[in-house]
């Protein structure tokens, strides 16, 4: 209850929550996740000789809770949500906020969004991991793997928030396309980049590829994949520190 002291975090708690404004986007998501599960299962009956669905459920369902997962939770930290009810950066800062005091509640606003997607994808989820044979150790990893995905693509939804707040139309665009060019160019440049394919080689317990070659070490893919994840994230959280703090100092 400390936590929702903080302004900017019982301002987002009362529109989203209380008021109910984001529970669409967590129905949506979870009404997605069941359609696609059914299909899976119930289509490959048309043709009972190559009938994958159970053993495929698991990994299908990963990679759709991590894609719809990422998609809802930038629409939710970019509030293209009834934006008009969200006060102004310029406020807040104004009543005394600090920029760092803002960006923690942001920050925890995206984990907080990300951590209900994994909450509504917890029993589909399960129930795909128990047709499918997988472990609870892997049913947690994976959900553990996707919710620091939510995070760390999350902050970039802050990133526009914090750069076009008065230009709706703009941020809502700059997020489509972060998400797209992200996913199209680690999956071109180098596939252990690309979240959908490290997922997929986790579970399948296959080589994503080759080990690359830096200051005379070879570093496996999936450190290479870690370490990338890692820049993404402090690149946001920092682009977003330095714009507050511009209009702050502004």
């Amino acid at each position: 209850m400390r936590a929702l002291a903080h302004p900017v975090l019982r301002e987002a708690a009362q529109v989203y929550l209380v008021e109910g404004k984001a529970w669409p986007a967590y129905l949506y998501f979870f009404l997605f996740l069941a359609a696609v599960q059914v299909l899976t299962l119930f289509l490959p009956l048309l043709d009972p000789g190559g009938w994958m669905g159970a053993a495929q459920l698991f990994k299908i369902s990963s990679v759709v809770v991590l894609l719809a997962g990422v998609y809802f939770t930038l629409r939710l930290v970019n509030q293209e949500y009834v934006p008009w009810r969200f006060a102004t950066l310029k406020r807040w800062l104004g009543d005394g906020l600090d920029p760092d005091s803002l960006l923690g509640a942001q920050l925890a606003l995206v984990a907080l969004w990300g951590g209900l997607f994994v909450v509504a994808a917890l029993p589909l989820m399960s129930w795909a991991a128990a047709i499918a044979r997988a472990g609870v150790g892997t049913l947690a990893s994976v959900l553990l793997m996707i919710f620091g995905y939510f995070a760390t693509y999350g902050v970039w939804g802050l990133v526009a928030l914090n750069l076009w707040e008065v230009r709706v139309e703009t941020r809502h665009i700059a997020v489509r396309l972060f998400l797209g060019v992200l996913f199209l160019v680690t999956a071109l440049v180098y596939l252990p980049l690309n979240s959908v394919a490290f997922i997929l080689s986790y579970l399948g317990g296959t080589d994503l590829g080759d080990p690359v070659s830096l200051f005379g070490r070879r570093i496996a893919p999936g450190a290479v994949h870690v370490f990338f994840h890692g820049l993404l994230f402090a690149g946001g959280v920092g682009l977003s520190r330095w714009v507050l703090a511009r209009r702050a100092g502004g």
